[in-house]
């Protein structure tokens, strides 16, 4: 049986007013309260702002509960509000269970059409691609199994802040990891019960700009912080003024209500107990910014704007994608065109009264747009024909921060479009990194995501593109062909549109001096995950042993001596000198540029080492050739289960550092390198020239006299 309780929570924010409670937050409120008259509304708070109309017209029907904000769980800290609540809804629901809503939702049908289900959640989709379950409306009962298990996953938390890669994985993510391990425990509703239409540009202008009828929907959830710009305009006043979906429903469902607000302001305006709502038109602004992409990233975004100025207030760019902003206007049309120039395609082509337009394609593509202006009579006039042009224009490229192999397996392509387009290239990388490349690239910027930001370059970029992997772009938004079928590397050519064909970058080394006089090779045995480590017990001691009977030294250059997690650590090989430790990347290059060779797997220090120009050894299975740079020194097992990071039916858990998706917690775990013996690898290295060497033949204790006879 349905538990008859509404949880809102508000009001978790030390700044109360940095999205204050407005008109629409007081609608979803009292929508709920209406179509639900048999329920209780409670809301979770930590302070309610004194002299606020909008809260005060509804606390005498709330129950209201003063709470103060989780600051952490497990020992995770929450460094953002929205962590906060996404905690406080969650044990809200499994204590008291109840119907929980956002207070940027508006509802349009009684929650007594809902199944009676223990748990039930609906589907978030956008770009055409199921993005997880969203947490802004979830029925429950008390003590629920799945909220048990999604709260029991909040001791692998790890979202630092805002929009970093983890930002909304506890939100949507994990519980749609949790649907599909324990499908009888929840009621998995379709995106139209609840969330429809989305956040993306299309699915705000289908709100707030446009007429549109949703059958299916109980709830809609308006997702305020990508359509505050239209939302925030709104209040008694003036809602009924504008015929868009969002008024529509709120004289359906409120318009008695709505009436008798605007009388209540009137009357406590008159006697001086509120001010009248400011009078702003409920239509979009002039010029409305532009919803950042939705990669879910911790780049930096591009400007709000599109930074590029044309005739009659149209802006453009090709920042993450072509995007145009079209003026609102009362009189005439805009007709807007996105085409593809290579191929020919029309992408895009719209009449409208002002607009915002974003393509849903971020990687490079060489588009055109065009802009007419139409008059009442449909007749067109060209406002703004531009064929993307790089040509001595500001271009960003952003890498993440981090990693060291992806950067300097992707950082040569960066380095070709900014020679194909003859472009004003700007690289924003690790402050780590910038020392290995900066004097050997000097027509290229180098900065910090921090200095990008701080000298706000993004406001002057004509074309910004984000060079990642894009694990669950399924419809390929990001990325023209799914990154594990061309290679790591070279993703980031398909990403920007040049030539992928591999290229080692160029670095600096300042100090290029021998470290030691011997010979010696590098080795590197550490890694980020299990599964990239050499899991043969014995494979490390037999190659430090053939080195060392070899005359060489072995060399350990590993950023950890130690590293796992658990019960599983890693150590360096017996035998090996450790040179271990956080030291600067131009040291580690100075190693390896001077090594017999360097042996190690599939990690960062390989494509340093590959870079420098030593011969490569790289001992790998669970990524298949193809997926690094070439080397003619490759070891893999081919009896072996091998290739699962390739392997688009698996996806990586990072936060999974035991991950094996075909074997785990079974005998065969990481056969992938276990069955990668001691005695391949050396049978590999001693292919590498003038590595093994060869000693002379003893001369006979009695040489042959010239003058013996025969």
């Amino acid at each position: 049986m349905q538990v008859k309780d509404i949880h809102f929570i508000f009001f978790l924010s030390e700044n109360l007013a940095r999205i204050p409670f407005s008109f629409v937050h007081w609608a979803a409120i009292k929508s709920a309260m209406k179509l639900n008259p048999d329920y209780k509304v409670h809301l979770w708070c930590k302070a309610l702002p004194e002299g606020n109309f909008y809260v005060d017209d509804l606390k005498n029907d709330l129950v209201i509960h003063f709470v103060s904000p989780p600051t952490e769980v497990f020992g995770r800290p929450f460094n953002h509000v929205a962590h906060q609540t996404d905690w406080l809804r969650l044990t809200v629901l499994h204590q008291h269970g109840g119907v929980y809503l956002d207070c940027d939702t508006i509802c349009v049908k009684p929650f007594a059409s809902l199944p009676d289900v223990e748990f039930g959640i609906a589907e978030e989709w956008a770009n055409g691609s199921k993005q997880g379950l969203c947490n802004a409306v979830m029925i429950a009962r008390p003590r629920a199994r799945f909220a048990e298990l999604w709260m029991e996953e909040f001791r692998h938390f790890r979202s630092q802040g805002y929009m970093d890669p983890y930002w909304n994985e506890h939100a949507i993510r994990v519980p749609l990891a949790l649907s599909e391990k324990h499908p009888d425990l929840v009621h998995v509703f379709e995106c139209e019960t609840f969330v429809h239409p989305d956040w993306t540009v299309d699915g705000v202008a289908q709100m707030f700009l446009q007429e549109r009828e949703f059958p299916k929907a109980i709830v809609h959830h308006l997702w305020e912080s990508l359509s505050w710009q239209y939302a925030s305009k709104l209040n008694e006043t003036n809602c009924f003024d504008t015929k868009v979906s969002y008024t529509n429903i709120l004289k359906t469902v409120l318009h008695d209500e709505v009436l008798a607000l605007r009388s209540k302001r009137a009357g406590a305006v008159a006697s001086g107990l509120a001010e009248a709502p400011k009078a702003e038109s409920p239509e979009p602004s002039a010029v409305a910014p532009v919803a950042p992409p939705q990669n879910r990233s911790s780049f930096p975004p591009p400007a709000a704007l599109p930074t590029q100025v044309a005739d009659k207030g149209v802006r453009f760019d090709f920042n993450l994608g072509a995007r145009v902003v079209l003026p609102n206007r009362t009189e005439g049309n805009w007709r807007v065109r996105l085409r593809d120039l290579d191929t020919g395609n029309i992408l895009f082509q719209s009449d409208n009264k002002g607009a915002s337009v974003s393509s849903s394609k971020r990687y490079y593509i060489r588009f055109g747009i065009e802009v007419w202006d139409l008059d009442e009579a449909g007749t067109p006039t060209p406002v703004l024909s531009h064929d993307y042009d790089a040509r001595d224009r500001d271009v960003l490229i952003l890498f993440p921060v981090g990693t060291l192999g992806d950067i300097l397996a992707w950082f040569p392509y960066a380095a070709r479009f900014g020679q194909v387009h003859g472009c004003k290239l700007t690289c924003a990388m690790s402050g780590l990194i910038i020392p290995l490349l900066k004097d050997v690239y000097p027509d290229i910027r180098f900065v910090t995501h921090e200095e990008l930001k701080e000298q706000k370059l993004e406001e002057t970029a004509y074309a910004s593109y984000c060079l990642v992997l894009f694990f669950d772009d399924t419809v390929n938004f990001w990325q023209p062909t799914d990154f594990r079928h061309v290679g790591l590397h070279r993703t980031a050519g398909y990403i920007l549109g040049v030539d992928p064909t591999e290229e080692a970058p160029r670095l600096v080394i300042p100090d290029d001096s021998r470290p030691i006089d011997e010979p010696y090779v590098c080795i590197a045995s550490q890694s980020s995950m299990q599964a990239k480590y050499w899991s043969n017990p014995h494979g490390w001691h037999q190659v430090v042993a053939f080195f060392k009977a070899q005359g060489y030294r072995v060399i350990c250059i590993d950023q950890k001596s130690v590293h796992g997690t658990g019960l599983v650590w890693n150590h360096i090989p017996h035998g090996a000198e450790d040179q271990t430790g956080d030291k600067p990347l131009v040291e580690r290059a100075r190693w390896l540029k001077h090594a017999a060779c360097f042996v190690g797997l599939s990690s960062g220090l390989a494509w340093l080492a590959w870079a420098t120009g030593v011969p490569v050894v790289m001992v790998s299975g669970f990524t298949h050739p193809t997926n690094e740079f070439f080397t003619p020194y490759r070891v893999i097992n081919w009896h072996a289960c091998n290739s699962c990071w390739n392997d688009v039916q698996h996806r990586f858990d990072h936060k999974d550092f035991l991950w094996c998706p075909r074997h785990k917690d079974t005998p065969r775990q990481y056969e992938c390198t276990r069955l990668i013996t001691g005695e391949q690898v050396i049978s590999v290295a001693k292919r590498v020239p003038g590595l093994v060497k060869v000693k002379e033949p003893e001369a006979d204790s009695k040489p042959e006299s010239a003058n013996q006879s025969t």
